[in-house]
């Protein structure tokens, strides 16, 4: 299962050199919805914006902490990989064995890819931000010492709608 797991989001870092992103947006555009959560202790944002050959991609991400307790928020535009998100998606994936549980669903409108490591109480949580024919983008919450109840609650303290807005 853990191969599964590694492959399945490996397969999205992939391609990560053969992006296309508007020039127009930067990771600063995208640092304002990395938001401070109550209760949780978190350092300052950080992003990077990365052009090669005509061929751009767009990071940003924060780190939080509570107690042993970690969850972490990376925003990427630009990976023509998520293109594939929605098939994935549409195939109603559900996976539970007694380690872990794989899972997609739709959430306000948007696609989400699910993992959660049950003796860790760790996972991650893939927001797939789609706009229309322009460039796509994915928000990624990975979590430890938590319940996925409680990941999940945290993740939906993030502005989704504003931050796929921000896609080309």
């Amino acid at each position: 299962m853990q191969f599964i797991k590694k492959a399945f989001f490996g397969a999205f870092c992939l391609g990560f050199c053969l992006v296309s992103v508007a020039n127009a947006l930067t990771y600063q555009d995208v640092l304002p919805y990395l938001v401070d959560l109550p209760g949780w202790q978190s350092g300052k944002p950080t992003g990077m914006t990365s052009s090669m050959n005509g061929m751009n991609m767009v990071t940003a991400s924060k780190e939080y902490s509570q107690g042993e307790k970690k969850f972490n928020v990376s925003v990427v535009f630009g990976n023509p990989m998520f293109g594939a998100m929605p098939m994935m998606g549409n195939m109603n994936m559900n996976i539970d064995t007694p380690e872990e549980r794989i899972y997609t669903k739709t959430i306000n409108g948007f696609m989400v890819v699910v993992t959660y490591e049950k003796q860790d109480k760790s996972g991650s949580i893939l927001v797939y931000l789609k706009k229309d024919q322009g460039n796509s983008g994915v928000i990624t919450f990975d979590f430890q010492g938590i319940s996925e109840q409680e990941a999940m609650q945290l993740a939906k303290k993030f502005n989704w709608q504003g931050i796929k807005k921000l896609a080309p």
